[in-house]
């Protein structure tokens, strides 16, 4: 692997978290998905330690989670430093969080560059993923802007987010890179099959990059509601009641994204488009772009005997199961819940929970 040497300055922060609806039953609030262990052993999170490891120290990787989780953290997560591990008072969705450690690192590293990474997304082709990265925090420092990666769609998909591209920018060290005209809303089908059609539309990855003092400009100019927290968390800093201080100043955060609450209003934002492999392992059938399956593209966790049978997934731990002529399925067996669904309507399940959730008779 080339080498790709980074700046003391250059730190990755991870946010973690999810309330486990996507890939019920196995997840829960307590085990989200990043804690899943489906990928040959290893949960996402541990995946992308390891994967940031190649090219950070351990001191310069950061995380930030719930209370929750810390717990289910410090089980799978051995080799960064406790200290390096961020803990939100309350869930305040991703502006809040991504701001607040960006606000934690910078107190340790004045001015520090950080690209934030979710927890949950499967990255294949390290190199180039490096060289974007490189990339990333070179151009973010040189022109103050936020900096993210877009994917190419490679499908009508209603499931992400979509950033509308501009003027492309060619350099002669790094990647080229566009300006991005804006941020767009999860699109119905007929919108992402325009979306495709025009192809100067990327995916959002939720990936970005920045410079603290460039967040905390736009932060400015853009989120009033996010800069008043900051800026009592900053003139309380080093105080004795710091905790209790940010216990109760934590919740005057607004709940919103960082789409929403800093990228859409935010200018300039580049584009890196990504020349590695993606996925944000979204639902059960996300599977299927991972493993490759049997012959007949099954993919089985756990004891199982299938014949006739192709594209399903099963998942059954301490039982054994017999498929006989099954197609396009998903079962999901987990201590006393069973999910079953057609592989196309599983995206339907985290909409059904919240229905049930509302529901007097809710899952138990």
């Amino acid at each position: 692997m080339a080498d790709h040497k980074l700046s003391s300055s250059c730190f990755a922060l991870i946010m973690s978290g999810g309330r486990g609806e996507r890939f019920w039953p196995l997840s829960t609030p307590e085990k989200p998905k990043p804690f899943l262990k489906l990928f040959n052993g290893k949960s996402l999170i541990q995946l992308t330690i390891a994967r940031l490891k190649k090219i950070f120290p351990a001191e310069s990787i950061f995380l930030i989670l719930s209370k929750e989780h810390y717990a289910i953290a410090c089980k799978q997560i051995k080799d960064i430093p406790r200290n390096n591990f961020i803990v939100e008072p309350c869930g305040r969705d991703t502006a809040p969080c991504a701001t607040y450690a960006s606000f934690i690192i910078s107190k340790s590293h004045p001015d520090p560059d950080i690209i934030v990474f979710p927890s949950d997304h499967y990255i294949q082709n390290d190199n180039e993923f490096f060289l974007c990265i490189q990339s990333a925090f070179s151009i973010a420092s040189r022109k103050k802007a936020i900096i993210t990666f877009g994917i190419q769609p490679a499908r009508p998909d209603t499931n992400y987010g979509y950033i509308e591209i501009g003027e492309k920018i060619t350099t002669t060290y790094d990647k080229d890179y566009y300006e991005v005209k804006c941020f767009k809303e999860k699109p119905d089908a007929q919108l992402a099959l325009h979306y495709l059609a025009k192809g100067n539309h990327y995916w959002n990855s939720g990936i970005f990059v920045w410079k603290y003092s460039t967040l905390k400009h736009f932060i400015h100019l853009h989120a009033p509601e996010i800069n008043t927290v900051l800026n009592s968390l900053e003139d309380k800093w080093g105080s004795k009641n710091y905790n209790n201080f940010l216990e109760k100043k934590y919740l005057e955060f607004p709940s919103i994204s960082i789409d929403y609450g800093i990228m859409e209003k935010a200018k300039p934002i580049f584009m890196i488009p990504a020349t590695f492999k993606w996925d944000d392992i979204g639902t059960w059938s996300s599977l299927f772009r991972i493993y490759e399956g049997d012959a007949n593209h099954n993919i089985t966790f756990g004891k199982a005997d299938i014949h006739d049978s192709q594209n399903c997934i099963f998942f059954c731990e301490k039982a054994r199961i017999i498929a006989l002529g099954l197609k396009d399925l998903i079962f999901v067996k987990h201590k006393n819940n069973i999910l079953v669904s057609h592989k196309d309507h599983v995206q339907e399940l985290k909409k059904y929970l919240k229905h049930k959730k509302a529901n007097p008779k809710q899952l138990k």
